[in-house]
């Protein structure tokens, strides 16, 4: 099935965000080796690449 870039999860709050994220981030951190989740959070503000894995 194609990925539409506007079909994505919004959390509704802050608490959410971190659920979703939890479950997540062991599985970037272990198929990006050398760099965190952490680390493409910090770099989303100016990487459209990291927008995009951050968003998907």
């Amino acid at each position: 099935m194609p990925s539409n870039s506007h079909d994505f999860i919004r959390p509704a709050d802050p608490s959410e965000r971190r659920f979703l994220e939890s479950l997540v981030r062991a599985d970037y951190d272990r198929s990006h080796p050398g760099e965190t989740f952490d680390d493409m959070k910090r770099r989303m503000s100016f990487s459209r690449e990291d927008q995009g894995l951050y968003r998907d």
